[in-house]
Order: structure tokens, then sequence, then C-alpha cells
């Protein structure tokens, strides 16, 4: 009788620690978030209706980001952002990627390592909706 007493008051207190961390979790959770793009540098100053991928392609320990562009007056649709270590990015895509397309209506980009060499590749899906557009690119 006295081991069936400890066990349900130890039962008890685990149903209660175990309350009291869900409830703790829910008051230290983020409610509410403030844009703040320009203040990384991803704020491109035009409207913005594509896809963005993240990875650290160039393996410093940051997050590098490959964003997309459907909606711009420019021929510059992809932008593939170097982290730069201090909450700031640069778009390196002139210099890593020139031959990524200039084209419209990317939606979704996904990183691996296709050919298994150590660095990651990327591809890029678009509407390919005519003969100028590539529906799929891959950059290895």
């Amino acid at each position: 009788m006295r081991e069936y007493l400890l066990t349900r008051i130890k039962s008890r207190y685990v149903g209660l620690v175990v309350l009291t961390l869900l409830s703790t979790k829910a008051i230290l959770a983020q409610t509410t978030f403030t844009k703040s793009a320009a203040s990384f540098g991803l704020d491109f100053g035009q409207p913005k209706d594509g896809g963005h991928a993240w990875s650290d392609f160039d393996n410093d320990g940051d997050l590098d980001v490959l964003v997309l562009e459907n909606n711009n007056s420019q021929n510059i649709k992809s932008f593939l952002m170097r982290n730069n270590g201090n909450n700031t990015f640069t778009n390196v895509q002139a210099t890593l990627v020139p031959g990524m397309l200039g084209d419209w209506a990317e939606r979704q980009a996904v990183w691996e390592d296709i050919n298994n060499e150590g660095k990651l590749d990327f591809i890029i899906n678009s509407s390919g909706n005519n003969n100028a557009r590539k529906a799929i690119q891959i950059f290895i």
C-alpha cells in the first residue's frame, strides 16, 4: 500500500512538472516579429514574388541565402546572398554564378550536393512557359 501511495504521489509531481514546463514554454515563445530585411541587406526595394533557400554554401558557419524574384523591372531575378558574418549580406551572384538566367517566375530552389564532390549545388525551378524560359536550372 505504501509503495502504491509513493508511486501515485510521484506521478502527480511529474504531471505538475510537465504542466509547469509546458506553460513556461508558452510564456517564453516569441509572439511578435518585426520586418528587418533592410537592416540585413536583404530588402531589394522592389516587389518580391519568388522563393528562397538557405544554406551555408561557403562553409564559414553562417547561413547564406538564395533569393528568387519574379516581379521586378530589372533583368536581375535571382540573388545569391553571402552572409558577411556581421548580420549583413552581399550579392555574389554575378561572380559565383554568372550563368544564372535573368528569367522570371522562379519559384523554388533547393541546395544539395548533387554530384557528391563535397560542395553544395542548387537547383532552381521556374515556370518554363515558353521556349525562351528554362523550367529547371541546375548549378554545380
